[in-house]
């Protein structure tokens, strides 16, 4: 995963600025410290073209080049005004009218207008290899000054979120005379609260605007630096970092001093879960996966893998949607569920379907089926390893079945998953983006043949009563008009069982507030203090002051 943020202050960026000054000592000229961020390249790159994957390497890049929409994370996904002050779909719901701010400025002066946002989100259109994100929309026409009209040839509502978080607004009157392919950007014309200072490979400074449109910007100055510091939880616990998410122990860093130091759980709409690979047998007997479920812990297995962290997730409810962010979508029949072990019901469910266990593999029909999964090692920040050889001991000792562990590289894992080169595999479904994309990843059209890289639906479930409700879930938005659609897609995952959810996942936030106050650390606020979302990262930025 993909996901969250640290940071430190650089020796090297302090040893620029001056020769004698140590890690944590550099302030700005009106005295007060710059807020140390950490990006999320090793090695930082003077390259700001958000189209490009190069662009990732640059420090600072999501809070400057901002969205037309933001996604909310707290509230199921649901999209909310940024760049755009409003919106509103088409009659026929195939096309939405974006209505711009008009008070937004560049950083050099210029004023944001409907071209900057036809030549933007024309970019990945045009020049299909930049396409990154997947966006499907078909044309982009400006309507006056401040107005846009985008267009798909199908119902657009489960697909605004292709215009939020991901799809950068960049200057059409720099851009226009560039190769998108190649610009590298390094001077960046932004809308964001802060423009480029300094680039180093280790340190990457941001100054604040004074014209932004957000309003006045406290902290000045940013410094990001790399997320490869060997000495992180040290610098963590001496205070020279102020925010965070690279920790190896997060309960340690809180009890260090709890006055300062407090771990922020970001939901994010996604669950750990064990996904079953349907084209596989014996993963396509739906009592095979009904017994292994019930042959599972999923408390036990949240304990584990939260064990160094100060509070965990909720468990996973077994419709597939994350319970802490998306519980209005999820039916009465439904709500407080979480995945139960019964390993009396799992051998009877084996059983009665003929299925008998011997030399620590199933067995059907005298076809002997050993059982393999799938997960990223080297994972401590979730401990996945821990979590891998508990969901292999529990088998073993209600079931009596050997599970061959395959612990992968985070990139090997992701190309065996693509191709469908497992069987059951350690998976995060959701995808912050609310129920629509999270069940889109169970649709069967998306389906591709073992060994063909697929884009979504990794386990290759196929149901086409599942397939019909999902079309049908796109064509409103009315979320009182998707609640029973929802409510028979959530009894289809339910009773097929094409994944386990186990526990609800996201990320870990650390934030210290020795220097600066109005962190929203609780579970009031409307954002999450994520450095990885730039209209969170913006909206926890402007609640900040320096600590008195």
């Amino acid at each position: 995963m993909k996901r969250r943020i640290l940071g430190l202050i650089s020796i090297l960026g302090c040893a620029a600025l001056l020769a004698s000054c140590s890690v944590g000592e550099r302030v700005q000229s009106n005295g007060e410290r710059p807020l140390s961020v950490v990006g999320f390249a090793e090695t930082f790159q003077n390259n700001y073209n958000p189209f490009i994957p190069a662009g990732s390497a640059s420090g600072g890049r999501n809070i400057m080049l901002e969205a037309p929409l933001r996604v909310d994370l707290l509230h199921g996904g649901d999209i909310q005004p940024w760049l755009a002050k409003s919106y509103k779909f088409s009659d026929d719901g195939k096309s939405v009218t974006l209505n711009l701010r008009d008070d937004v400025k560049w950083s050099d002066g210029t004023k944001l207008t409907s071209a900057d946002f036809v030549y933007s989100l024309m970019v990945p259109i045009k020049n299909p290899q930049l396409n990154l994100t997947g966006v499907n929309y078909t044309s982009v026409e400006a309507e006056g000054d401040y107005s846009v009209k985008v267009d798909w040839d199908v119902l657009a509502y489960s697909r605004l979120s292709q215009l939020a978080t991901d799809a950068p607004i960049v200057p059409e009157h720099v851009w226009k005379d560039v190769d998108p392919v190649t610009f590298r950007n390094s001077d960046p014309v932004v809308t964001g609260p802060y423009t480029v200072s300094n680039v180093t490979p280790q340190l990457v400074s941001l100054k604040a605007r004074t014209d932004y449109w957000g309003g006045q910007v406290p902290v000045k100055e940013l410094d990001f630096v790399p997320n490869n510091a060997a000495n992180a939880q040290a610098r963590i616990t001496k205070d020279e970092i102020d925010w965070s998410f690279l920790a190896t122990d997060v309960k340690g860093y809180v009890s260090s001093n709890p006055d300062t130091h407090h771990a922020v759980l970001q939901p994010d709409g996604s669950m750990v879960a064990v996904l079953f690979n349907m084209d596989q047998a014996p993963y396509n007997e739906l009592p095979v996966r009904q017994a292994i479920q019930n042959a599972i812990n999923a408390d036990d297995l949240r304990k584990v893998a939260f064990a160094n962290q100060p509070k965990p997730f909720d468990l996973a409810n077994p419709v597939g949607l994350n319970s802490q962010v998306a519980s209005d979508y999820i039916a009465d029949k439904f709500k407080g569920l979480t995945q139960k072990q019964d390993s009396s019901k799992a051998k009877k469910l084996l059983a009665d379907a003929g299925v008998t266990i011997a030399d620590g593999k199933l067995v059907k029909d005298g076809k002997s089926f050993p059982l393999t999964l799938t997960y990223e090692r080297g994972n401590a920040y979730w401990n996945l390893d821990g979590v891998a050889n508990l969901i292999r001991q529990q088998l073993k000792d209600n079931l009596g079945i050997d599970v061959a562990l395959d612990g992968l590289t985070a990139a090997a894992r992701q190309d065996s998953m693509t191709k469908g080169n497992f069987g059951m595999a350690l998976s995060y479904p959701g995808a912050g983006r609310g129920p629509y994309a999270t069940y889109s990843a169970l649709v069967g059209a998306s389906t591709k043949p073992i060994g063909e890289a697929a884009a979504t639906n990794f386990g290759r479930f196929n149901n086409a009563d599942f397939d019909l409700l999902q079309q049908k879930l796109g064509s409103t938005i009315d979320k009182t008009a998707q609640k029973p659609i929802l409510a028979e897609m959530e009894q289809i995952v339910f009773d097929q069982v094409p994944e386990i959810p186990l526990y609800n996942y996201g990320g870990v936030l650390l934030v210290n507030s020795t220097h600066w106050d109005g962190w929203p650390l609780d579970s009031t606020a409307n954002y999450v203090p994520s450095p990885g979302i730039g209209p969170d990262m913006t909206l926890t930025i402007l609640g900040l002051t320096p600590k008195k």
